[in-house]
């Protein structure tokens, strides 16, 4: 991860989580699948940040110091494909600043008491960190009220989405310095010190005093890192503990977005590397996610690339970074765009391929600024042919199934069949075609 993201692009990952002005009228969708019970977990995107909007404004000051506590926001994703689904019961579990630490301190017992060891004590202080903005804005008893339920919503559970990974690595690894100085000098006494400065920190108006504030882009880079590994250890602990508390229900993750794909100058190049940052950071966990993983194939993931966040000013302004913490998040256009992927992909309609194209390093996906992805799947190459992409790279090699957003794809020479039926046998299963989808899997 580290040989790309150099300098600027550093910047561009922290910032890229504590996720105008354009109001779109979220247009109707309907699915064909439909659930009872609707689970929600996330962070400040899926709880509706930011679109409580007067007027449409999301720098109005009350807009950006409302926090949630479960409530439905109009114009999220959550409260369109909940209508979208028919649900009779949505259960939104996702807060602003929440982490994956902060879900498995609630549902995992094991995990809560790993905290009492002094080796985790950091992690312990962070979490403590995490729950209290939306205890303070969103209401006292909120954190009370998720331990009693959380588990009983799981439970009862026909269809969960899991939108997390932002904080867990980018804004614990921008705020990394500040989170390090108070715990080492006040221990656990370093949340109410934190609280006390509210109000009394100086702003951040260029990338270079951000730079300087969290100790330079060697640390911020070591941080990251660190941050996404953390991660990658609690995402596999969250879905296996779902999975023993409810074996049946449908897991969908929704995945990341590049935050500055719109931001002007769009030739500048601080705009170029965080973009190119962002990219490569989504792509990271995306395939862990559904790669990696030991829980790939417990859970559908969703590709949300061509989410629009709320339009800010051009980057090489102050006012930029100021407005930051709310122009990182989806619009309503973007939470209506991610509503759409999250439909296609349970109704197992195609959803957005990534582009397949020709470039320096042969025939793949690139990012727009031209260099090469780590992704792997399905892309799509302009005259609607498709193709299996490992690393980035076109597999014109492989022959067999590609699992790619809960469908299964059967390839040839790296190449999508899309007009073959019938079946093909392996040495360990049989799959019916139809059509380039396998419809039926048994083993030999």
């Amino acid at each position: 991860m580290k040989k790309t993201m150099k300098r600027v692009l550093s910047v561009l990952l922290v910032l890229t989580l504590m996720l105008s002005v354009f109001s779109v009228a979220a247009s109707a969708i309907t699915s064909k699948k439909k659930y009872k019970n609707y689970v929600v977990i996330g962070d400040s995107i899926a709880a509706g940040y930011g679109l409580n909007s007067w007027g449409d404004n999301p720098d109005n000051g009350i807009n950006q110091f409302t926090l949630h506590h479960g409530e439905i926001v109009d114009g999220s994703y959550v409260q369109i494909v909940s209508d979208a689904i028919g649900a009779k019961n949505t259960y939104n579990l996702a807060r602003e600043s929440y982490t994956s630490a902060n879900f498995l301190r609630i549902i995992d017992p094991e995990y809560e008491a790993s905290l009492a060891q002094p080796e985790n004590y950091y992690e312990r202080f962070l979490s403590e960190c995490t729950y209290i903005l939306p205890e303070i804005y969103g209401g006292y008893d909120d954190l009370q009220n998720n331990k009693e339920n959380m588990v009983s919503y799981i439970k009862k559970a026909d269809v969960i989405t899991i939108n997390l990974g932002n904080n867990d690595t980018f804004t614990q690894a921008l705020l990394g310095p500040i989170f390090r100085t108070l715990y080492y000098s006040y221990g656990m006494m370093g949340q109410p010190a934190l609280l006390a400065l509210k109000g009394e920190l100086q702003g951040i108006t260029s990338i270079d005093q951000l730079i300087e504030m969290v100790g330079g882009y060697e640390f911020l880079l070591d941080e990251l890192e660190t941050r996404t590994a953390i991660f990658e250890e609690n995402y596999d602990r969250l879905i296996k503990r779902i999975r023993e508390l409810n074996p049946d229900c449908d897991i969908y993750y929704v995945g990341m977005y590049n935050v500055f794909k719109y931001v002007e100058p769009q030739d500048g190049l601080v705009r170029t590397a965080l973009s190119e940052s962002g990219v490569e950071l989504a792509d990271e966990l995306r395939d862990y996610v559904t790669n990696r993983s030991a829980y790939k194939n417990e859970i559908i993931y969703v590709d949300v690339p061509d989410t629009t966040v709320w339009p800010s000013w051009p980057m090489y302004t102050p006012v930029y970074f100021m407005q930051f913490l709310v122009h990182c998040h989806p619009n309503r256009a973007g939470h209506q765009y991610m509503a759409e992927q999250i439909i296609k992909t349970m109704n197992g309609q195609e959803v957005s391929m990534p582009e397949f194209s020709k470039g320096s390093s042969g025939w793949g996906v690139y990012s727009e600024e031209g260099t090469l992805r780590n992704y792997t799947g399905m892309a799509k190459r302009s005259n609607g042919k498709c193709y299996y992409v490992k690393k980035g790279l076109w597999q014109k090699s492989y022959t067999g199934v590609v699992r790619y957003n809960g469908k299964k794809y059967y390839v040839k020479k790296g190449t999508w069949q899309s007009s073959y039926s019938g079946t093909v046998r392996t040495s360990k299963y049989v799959y019916t075609i139809k059509n380039g989808y396998v419809t039926k899997q048994s083993k030999r």
